[in-house]
């Protein structure tokens, strides 16, 4: 995935132990907020072609910074996963959050398996770059990306 994402040389990577918890809901949600961090949104975009190859439909990501109340769908998701209370996981993830900002102020970036990869702009901003390594639209379970064949034709000589 770091040759599919244009990444900064001499990046540190933190990876983001809630990750998985982000991706197993993306495939059932368009809006997973992680609390006091950004939601991480997903859209639906049809399949395309770029001769020759061919791409399923899939669902694109996306992430918003400034949408950071929580709606309790990822510590729900914790909780009932890790079999911790409600606090305890809410406890978790803050954790989690206050690292990775303590991360990226130093400049490091966070990579978040099959979802992207988060960094901190020049004017303190996050920058967000998408994995295109999972589909996580559901309709196209099963689908790749393939390669349209040629297809030889003879010509008729009278």
């Amino acid at each position: 995935m770091r040759n599919q994402l244009n990444l900064r040389k001499n990046s540190i990577f933190v990876t983001m132990s809630i990750a998985k918890h982000i991706s197993d809901l993306l495939y059932r949600y368009d809006c997973v907020i992680v609390p006091d961090f950004g939601a991480f949104l997903t859209q639906r975009k049809s399949a395309q072609v770029f001769a020759p190859v061919f791409h399923p439909p899939s669902k694109e990501i996306s992430f918003n910074e400034q949408i950071q109340h929580n709606d309790g769908l990822l510590v729900t998701h914790i909780a009932k996963n890790k079999h911790f209370t409600y606090d305890t996981a809410l406890e978790h993830i803050q954790n989690e959050v206050h690292s990775l900002k303590d991360a990226l102020n130093k400049g490091e970036d966070i990579l978040l398996e099959n979802i992207g990869m988060i960094s901190l702009t020049a004017e303190d901003r996050l920058n967000f770059h998408p994995s295109d390594s999972v589909n996580y639209l559901t309709d196209s379970f099963g689908l790749s990306s393939f390669v349209r064949q040629e297809i030889m034709r003879e010509e008729l000589i009278e």
